[in-house]
């Protein structure tokens, strides 16, 4: 091996060393990112081994624990999260359901119903002014029982309003709409829950247009609709599910957005407000009597 007389052997053996340290600093790193990190590591091409301090693979065992422990909770948290709104969004749903059946079921309620519609005008513009004020006004929706006292006024408003555009059509057609309504709410619940991404756009309009071929179909053969109408409502229907499935999607979260875990009574109302709204437009599709 020839050296360049030059180069001072001394600066040429301080240079190995620089560049044996750099190899050594690599390795640790890549140790580290691989997660993967020896007890032991040696010094260049000695046989010599250095024991990493205890102190830093405590400290990185400790980051683990707690990297998946806070995976855990979160995890726990949105669950509970979303039975919370599921279950305020069924209570809501009986109660309008339990309503409504009153009404359609007995002709003496269902006529004395259709002579209230200044109460009907007086309930929605009073469900209006709440739901406003529970988006708006953040503080109020979060805080126990105001958000359980703003939620179920909203409701028993809603209930009302529906009960007595109910009351206008025949029992058969608040039965279907009510079937077609529920029958898509649940698979686009289902489409939402096993999609691993965000919302995807071209998946939500394929999945509402299956859903609503099959559950419109079923509620147009309870009643006769002229083909334009047809078309025009099944357009609006799929939009409704849009929104619904990107609702269901701020409810359930782990996407890229996502409503916080003090937001149940927020996402509870967004929901029932799709839900009811779909059901009054297939509603408004079929035969009034």
């Amino acid at each position: 091996m020839s050296v360049n007389p030059e180069i001072n052997p001394e600066q040429l053996k301080e240079s190995e060393n620089i560049e044996t340290g750099r190899s050594n600093s690599q390795q640790v790193i890549i140790a580290f990112a691989e997660n993967d990190l020896p007890h032991t590591f040696r010094f260049g091409n000695s046989n010599q081994e250095s024991p990493i301090p205890k102190k830093q693979l405590s400290r990185l065992n400790s980051l683990t624990k707690f990297y998946e422990n806070s995976m855990k909770t979160n995890k726990n948290d949105r669950n509970n999260f979303i039975k919370k709104v599921y279950f305020l969004v069924a209570t809501q749903l009986f109660i309008t359901i339990l309503f409504v059946g009153i009404i359609v079921g007995f002709k003496i309620i269902k006529e004395n119903i259709r002579k209230t519609s200044y109460i009907a005008i007086a309930t929605f513009l009073s469900a209006l002014i709440i739901s406003l004020i529970t988006i708006c006004c953040i503080k109020p929706a979060r805080k126990y029982p105001w958000n359980y006292l703003l939620l179920f006024s909203f409701n028993i408003f809603i209930t009302y309003t529906v009960g007595y555009i109910s009351a206008y059509y025949d029992s058969l057609a608040v039965l279907s709409a009510s079937f077609t309504t529920l029958g898509l709410v649940f698979s686009l619940a289902i489409y939402v829950h096993f999609s691993k991404k965000d919302f995807n756009f071209c998946i939500g309009i394929t999945i509402s247009i299956i859903a609503g071929i099959l559950f419109f179909s079923l509620s147009m053969s309870f009643a006769y609709v002229s083909i334009v109408n047809s078309v025009i409502g099944f357009s609006f229907v799929i939009i409704f599910s849009i929104f619904i499935v990107y609702d269901i999607q701020l409810i359930c979260g782990g996407r890229y957005s996502a409503l916080s875990y003090d937001d149940y009574v927020i996402g509870a109302m967004l929901l029932y407000i799709d839900i009811v709204a779909l059901f009054l437009y297939i509603l408004s599709l079929l035969k009034s009597k």
